[in-house]
């Protein structure tokens, strides 16, 4: 597992909330991991996907036997750092492994929507 896996943060508005890098790495996936939810609002991609749950110890066996070469990337809602999957997969798999894209965490968006800091 050389290549870097991509963990992309993303928000209810799917794709059209991404950056254009974020958008250009997805369309460029032959893989895709995910929730079901988040799988949906990128269903016009063309990469293969595979549905991850809770289950972390299910997604380090999936991330550790994903073929070298292959273009992945893992999506999740929000800021993946923010009490996030990423800390985990880091301590199990190693943090070299992977290249993180924040998107705007639950946090944030709730804060926002009350205007408090």
């Amino acid at each position: 597992m050389s290549q870097k896996i991509h963990v992309i943060g993303i928000g209810s508005d799917g794709l059209v909330g991404l950056t254009t890098a974020e958008r250009e790495i997805l369309a460029h996936c032959e893989l895709l991991f995910g929730p079901e939810n988040l799988l949906r609002l990128v269903d016009s991609l063309s990469a293969d996907k595979k549905k991850v749950g809770s289950d972390f110890l299910e997604l380090v066996e999936l991330l550790t036997k994903i073929e070298p070469g292959k273009k992945v990337a893992l999506l999740v809602s929000g800021d993946p750092l923010f009490y996030g999957v990423v800390r985990y997969l880091s301590e199990k798999i190693g943090k070299d492994k992977f290249e993180v894209h924040p998107h705007v965490s639950s946090m944030q968006m709730a804060f926002a929507r009350v205007k408090e800091s």
